[in-house]
């Protein structure tokens, strides 16, 4: 397998021929076309996995509600990422005054950051991309306490910076939509560089996927973002996992977890005939 190497970072591309709930080796080529010297046509093997299991105003529940499920490809969220499921709490992202949920999310509130989103840029979305400002206004939810953190978490340091899990540009096709990404329930530590860097490539390469491949064929573009507690590397053609606890960024206090990686994964379904394309990148 090839894959490239930027200072700290690994970047891997991971494609899929179909929604499947099995694991499945496939063959795919795939041409990334980045900058400084990022183009290269990849073949790669493919072999799906589970996170490593731990136990582990908006909708908040210890159970999947409806509105949480509407995010996902059948409505069928991903299974595999806890046995225990007590310390997890699922959220139906809203703003402030709006009963519209925007997106779904999976919260730990022992590790206080989310481990997944989940959310849908629709077919007349992707083409008003990018027609919103942001306007960085953070906010925390109620009904998860003091769980979700706050600003202090991530002050007295300038390593990691309070990066978003679904990226507030995806969602900048409407005001409330990208406002709904401004919850503490939507951030991770991501090192500066990381968040700016390489990860906002790929992330913008996502968004012109959504604009100019899946809708143009009709498709809408479903997104699942994510953290993992694995340190990953890669052997030979296979993907290596060593299962590592997760430090916090601060011993006491305002302390959340930083994430040993981050990835996403998206499927393009065009109504009509299910799913036309497939892919996820990983990093760290």
């Amino acid at each position: 397998m090839n894959f490239l190497t930027i200072h700290f970072l690994e970047l891997f591309i991971l494609t899929v021929s179909k929604i499947n709930t099995q694991a499945k080796t496939i063959h795919q080529n795939i041409d990334i076309k980045g900058d400084a010297g990022l183009s290269k046509v990849v073949t790669e093997e493919i072999q799906q996995e589970n996170q490593l299991a731990r136990p582990r105003r908006s909708v908040v529940s210890a159970t999947i509600p409806s509105c949480y499920e509407s995010f996902f490809a059948s409505s069928q969220p991903p299974s595999g990422f806890r046995l225990n499921h007590a310390n997890i709490r699922y959220i139906c992202q809203q703003v402030p005054g709006n009963t519209v949920n925007f997106y779904s999310t999976m919260f730990d509130i022992d590790y206080r950051i989310p481990i997944y989103s989940a959310y849908v840029v629709k077919q007349a979305q992707a083409a008003l991309i990018g027609t919103v400002d942001r306007i960085d206004k953070w906010r925390k939810e109620t009904g998860i306490g003091n769980k979700p953190a706050s600003d202090q978490a991530y002050a007295g340091q300038t390593t990691y910076a309070k990066g978003h899990l679904l990226p507030a540009e995806a969602y900048s096709f409407d005001d409330n939509a990208i406002l709904s990404t401004f919850t503490y329930t939507n951030a991770v530590p991501q090192k500066g560089r990381f968040n700016s860097g390489v990860w906002a490539q790929y992330e913008s390469k996502i968004r012109d996927y959504a604009k100019f491949t899946c809708s143009t064929s009709g498709g809408d573009l479903y997104l699942i973002p994510g953290i993992s507690e694995a340190k990953s590397r890669i052997q030979g053609e296979c993907l290596q996992q060593s299962r590592k606890t997760l430090t916090k960024l601060k011993t006491s206090g305002d302390a959340v977890s930083i994430p040993k990686s981050m990835w996403t994964a998206g499927c393009c379904i065009v109504p009509a005939r299910g799913a036309v394309g497939a892919f996820a990148v990983i990093g760290k």
